[in-house]
């Protein structure tokens, strides 16, 4: 009973209820997203940010994403490509791998959790709706032979081929 609860969740808080037809649900089968993103980050006491261009690939409750990331902090500049697994429980949670290259060379891990919001305001060409997603990442960066911890705090906004 425990595995059914989370789809269980989703059908009663994503689904519009038809009085005919009862709940329907409509999640993402073979879709894809791209957007840009910015976020303030914080590098062992280091104040600086980061944007972003993400791109993912999404079926049922799980995405894929390729992340290329710039990063600008007081002292240093560094950039930063990353891939990442997330499964979206009404918060986008996920984790994920990359490399760093510039002023902090070396590879990262990260784990992610957002909180897309969405709605399909302009549909335009291939891009049926529009979302924006707080989110918040944790980045551990192996350089110079130590672990160093950035957090970013950001929002993107990303187009989407999901019909809502």
């Amino acid at each position: 009973m425990k595995s059914l609860m989370p789809i269980l969740l989703v059908l009663l808080m994503a689904s519009p209820v038809y009085a005919h037809g009862g709940p329907s649900v409509n999640l993402p089968k073979h879709d894809w997203s791209i957007g840009p993103g910015i976020a303030y980050s914080n590098l062992e006491g280091e104040h600086g940010f980061a944007l972003n261009l993400d791109t993912a690939y999404t079926y049922f409750l799980f995405s894929a994403s390729a992340n290329l990331k710039l990063v600008h902090h007081e002292n240093l500049t560094a950039f930063v490509p990353q891939l990442e697994l997330s499964a979206w429980f009404l918060l986008n949670m996920g984790g994920g791998v990359g490399y760093s290259f510039g002023a902090l060379e070396g590879p990262v891990l990260h784990v992610f959790v957002g909180f897309p919001i969405g709605d399909d305001w302009l549909p335009t060409g291939p891009f049926d709706s529009q979302f924006i997603e707080p989110y918040y990442r944790t980045n551990f960066m192996h350089t110079g032979g130590e672990w160093l911890v950035m957090h970013e705090v950001g929002l993107m906004f990303k187009v989407s081929t999901y019909a809502i």
